[in-house]
């Protein structure tokens, strides 16, 4: 019955908006902690990207950072025996958070060059090392 409750909870309109509010409060305090920008929406539509998966895409949002965090910690395997990958890396919040853990390798592929190169920033101001994030737009 709590369940149920809570579900129906979660399919209101005014849930909805105060989880979205919510969101992006935490992406802007994450960025803050950091000195980085990953926060802000991008509508693909308004970069330069000459790709024909744009068709594929529709914006840059980077993820919650408490989700994140949450899905890695349950978890359970060996991070340091595998290569964490992420495409459609955009300003590069995930592969950040993935710099976390010990995984090998962190690498991030990313279209469109306007978010390669606010990604690239954000790793330089991030304290990560095993970062490479491949440049697939030329």
């Amino acid at each position: 019955m709590k369940e149920a409750i809570k579900e129906r909870i979660r399919k209101t309109r005014g849930y909805n908006l105060v989880s979205n509010k919510i969101f992006r409060l935490r992406g802007r305090l994450f960025d803050r902690r950091y000195s980085i920008e990953t926060a802000q929406e991008v509508d693909l539509k308004k970069l330069k990207i000459s790709s024909p998966n744009l068709i594929h895409g529709v914006m840059y949002a980077g993820p919650d950072p408490k989700s994140f965090a949450k899905l890695f910690s349950d978890w359970r395997i060996d991070f340091e025996k595998f290569e964490f990958i992420d495409l459609g890396s955009g300003k590069g919040r995930v592969l950040l958070m993935a710099s976390e853990y010990p995984f090998k390798k962190i690498t991030g592929v990313e279209f469109s060059p306007e978010l390669h190169e606010i990604a690239l920033e954000n790793i330089k101001n991030y304290k990560c090392k095993l970062i490479h994030v491949a440049n697939w737009f030329n």
